[in-house]
């Protein structure tokens, strides 16, 4: 069951990754086309904690419009890996303020003591996790810093979700006709949708 999960995890990265790949080639085939890459760093804030990511962004642009792709860490709650579309317009007559969309998948990469450990019977078993949707959408500005070279301010609304899977413990069974033991093992899953506001600074190396 776990093998099918990876695998489906994978054909959609690579599904993803394909799209971007056409979208690049296409905006390469017009005229004037630059190409762009940016890290960035990030502060996350939402109600469950407050954390901060890192992120790769990159691509090409073509007139008023940045169209790309990007992946990072994302450090909210439990550590991730995002892999998304970064498309950004720009407006105005300076072309500096911006607004931006990243539409992709979140895939979970835990670190170990964020694993659920469920023990029984001289046996353990860990939690496992399935990727869900990731998605990233704000204003920003660039200060120039040279022809090439800017500053990039950004404020978003940020979603990340993904699903845990884990073995717990039934101590207690009330009710009839009772259908496990005590202290049996039963199978949970949750899902999980963390939102978040992103305060980002990046800086565009071209």
């Amino acid at each position: 069951m776990n093998k099918r999960i990876q695998h489906t995890n994978m054909k959609k990265i690579l599904s993803l990754l394909v799209i971007l790949g056409t979208l690049h080639v296409n905006a390469q085939s017009g005229q004037k086309n630059k190409s762009y890459l940016m890290p960035q760093l990030g502060v996350l804030s939402g109600d469950q904690a407050n954390s901060f990511q890192f992120q790769l962004v990159g691509g090409v642009t073509a007139k008023n419009w940045r169209i790309g792709m990007g992946t990072g860490l994302d450090y909210y709650k439990v550590r991730s890996v995002p892999v998304f579309a970064d498309v950004r317009h720009y407006f105005g007559k300076n072309k500096k303020a911006f607004s931006f969309a990243n539409i992709g998948y979140n895939v979970p990469w835990p670190l170990e003591n964020q694993y659920k450990i469920f023990f029984i019977q001289g046996a353990s078993t860990k939690s496992k996790f399935d990727m869900g949707w990731y998605s990233d959408l704000g204003l920003g500005y660039d200060i120039g810093l040279g022809k090439q070279n800017a500053l990039s301010l950004s404020l978003s609304y940020s979603v990340k979700a993904f699903t845990e899977t884990y073995d717990e413990r039934l101590d207690w069974i009330w009710g009839w006709p009772i259908t496990q033991p005590v202290g049996s093992a039963s199978e949970r899953k949750v899902d999980y949708t963390f939102r978040r506001l992103s305060l980002k600074a990046g800086f565009r190396l071209w």
